[in-house]
C-alpha cells in the first residue's frame, strides 16, 4: 500500500498548464491511511457477525479510498465463500446524502440500502415482507411511495439477513 511517488523532475520544464493538470490529477493518501486499513481488516477479521461501520471525516481525507481498500480486499478474502454462496455480499456501501433542502431524509436513505443490496433475480432469494416493495418486468426494484419507513426499515433488516454482507458501510 505505501506506494511512494516521487515529484518528477521533468515537470519543472513543462508548460503552467501542464503543471496545473499534475497537480489536479494528483493524489496522495492520508499518512494514517494503511493504519486505519489495518485497523478495519482487524476488525472484520475478528468479527462473527455483520458489522455496520461509519467512515466520516473531512472532504478528502481518504474516507472513500480506505472504504474501496477494505472492499477489494473483503472480496479477495472472500472468494471461496461466494463461490459456495452466491447470494452472499461480502459488503454493501450506502453514502448518506443531503437533500437540497439540506434535510437528511431517512426513508430516502433507507431505499438507497436498499438498493446498495440489490441483485438480478434477488425477487427468488429475499422476501421483503412488505407491500409494495417488488421487482417491475425489467427485473428493476420498486419500492412504491407509499410504503412507510418502518417497513422500509423491515425489509432493509431481511435484505441484510439474506445477504450477509460482513460489513456495511454506512
Amino acid at each position: 500500500m505505501s506506494n511512494q511517488k516521487h515529484f518528477p523532475t521533468a515537470l519543472l520544464t513543462q508548460s503552467t498548464t501542464e503543471k496545473l493538470l499534475y497537480f489536479d490529477n494528483y493524489t496522495m493518501a492520508h499518512p494514517r491511511l494503511e493504519e486505519a486499513f489495518n485497523f478495519l481488516k482487524l476488525a472484520v477479521s475478528n468479527s462473527s457477525e455483520s458489522r455496520i461501520i461509519f467512515i466520516y471525516g473531512p472532504t478528502g481525507v481518504g474516507k472513500t479510498t480506505l472504504r474501496l481498500l477494505i472492499e477489494k480486499w473483503l472480496v479477495e478474502s472472500n472468494l471461496p465463500q461466494l463461490e459456495i454462496d452466491p447470494g452472499c455480499l461480502p459488503f454493501a456501501s450506502v453514502e448518506a446524502v443531503v437533500q437540497k433542502s439540506g434535510v437528511f431524509n431517512s426513508k430516502d436513505h433507507i431505499k438507497r440500502c436498499l438498493f446498495a443490496l440489490n441483485e438480478p433475480l434477488i425477487e427468488h432469494k429475499i422476501d421483503y415482507g412488505t407491500r409494495g416493495i417488488y421487482r417491475n418486468n425489467s427485473g428493476q426494484i420498486v419500492i412504491e411511495s407509499k410504503v412507510i419507513e418502518t417497513d422500509l426499515g423491515w425489509a432493509l433488516e431481511q435484505a441484510l439477513k439474506h445477504r450477509k454482507p460482513k460489513i456495511f458501510f454506512y
